[in-house]
């Protein structure tokens, strides 16, 4: 039991050091494969809820074995998949946008307009700084629907960890016996999926009108 204990926080430190050096060391998080490239919002998110869950995933197994096979609650899936949802929703817009602005450009030739110059798209610019571009959309301004998003990105994630490493009652599912431990998942309820929804949507909704 001791030994399969410490295999799962081997296994989580290790999965937490690659999904760090893949971000330190690759364009991951960026809007496209260049290096000055802005960051992305949207797949910071994703990779955070990834570097959380999966290492958590490997520690419950190993603390909760030989009762529990690996496994995973609805709650983490729900995080996960709007995690993934909102990053294809955000590229989807972002090409929708890069389409009508080749577009646009095309009109402008075609009537004679040569020199006609669009504002640039925030996937074409230059990065500012992590923060600033996390924050920024095509526009030049920080968006408060980014910052509200953001925010309740990281809210989320310290409650998701917090409970899991505190102490809870726990029902052994062979036995039925009731004890106090820890390396737990938490059940958000309803309203807490609501209210990650609204704030996810805004950001997207945002996205669009920015463009």
């Amino acid at each position: 039991m001791f030994q399969i204990q410490n295999i799962s926080i081997v296994t989580a430190i290790i999965v937490a050091v690659i999904a760090l050096i893949i971000v330190f060391k690759t364009n991951l998080l960026r809007e496209t494969n260049s290096a000055t490239s802005p960051f992305s919002l949207s797949k910071f998110q994703m990779w955070l809820w990834t570097f959380v869950i999966c290492p958590l995933f490997a520690i419950h197994w190993g603390f909760h074995f030989p009762s529990y096979n690996p496994s995973i609650n609805e709650t983490s899936l729900i995080l996960l998949g709007i995690a993934g949802g909102v990053t294809l929703t955000s590229g989807l817009l972002t090409q929708v946008s890069v389409k009508k602005k080749e577009d646009e450009t095309q009109k402008s030739i075609d009537k004679g307009l040569i020199n006609v110059i669009l504002p640039p798209l925030k996937i074409e610019k230059d990065s500012k700084g992590f923060w600033i571009d996390l924050l920024s959309g095509d526009g030049d301004t920080i968006a408060v629907e980014r910052l509200q998003n953001l925010i309740f990105t990281f809210v989320y994630v310290i409650i998701y960890v917090t409970f899991f490493f505190s102490k809870t009652t726990f029902v052994d599912p062979i036995t039925k016996d009731k004890l106090i431990t820890s390396m737990n998942y938490i059940e958000f309820d309803s309203l807490a999926y609501v209210l990650m929804g609204i704030s996810s949507g805004s950001y997207l909704i945002g996205k669009g009108m920015n463009r």
